[in-house]
């Protein structure tokens, strides 16, 4: 900018109704650019964990699965002939029993960023 010329370089373009003063330009007295200043509210979004189901798989669960395998009756697998209707017997009580010692239990998962960029030493740097 001087006395007989001027000349743009950048440009912002912004809600008026959303943002009060959000812009402002500033003479720095370095050169013949003006500073652009832009200051933009913005709320960060709530976190909003990952939900999934698991289960606990912890030693009472596992030996309560033991005992009522221990305790199940298996007439019914063996009377039946048919080799199909025996597994899917089988596989319905097997299924039965797991769900009761281990049941499914709801968890939610933090989402975690995977940083490559942050080495060792930005992070002692930043602890001091």
């Amino acid at each position: 900018m001087t006395n007989s010329t001027s000349s743009l370089l950048d440009l912002m373009i912004i809600h008026k109704t959303r943002y009060k003063n959000p812009a402002s330009i500033y003479e720095l007295g370095l050169s013949d650019h003006l500073a652009q200043i832009l200051s933009v509210m913005c709320s960060i979004p709530a976190y909003t964990p990952i939900q999934t189901w698991r289960r606990n798989f912890n030693k009472n669960n596992i030996n309560k699965f033991i005992d009522l395998l221990k305790e199940a009756t298996w007439q019914g697998v063996t009377s039946l002939s048919e080799v199909n209707a025996k597994f899917e017997l089988f596989i319905c009580k097997l299924n039965t029993l797991f769900d009761k010692a281990l049941p499914l239990r709801q968890t939610y998962i933090r989402k975690t960023t995977n940083a490559t960029w942050l080495t060792q030493g930005i992070k002692i740097s930043s602890k001091t």
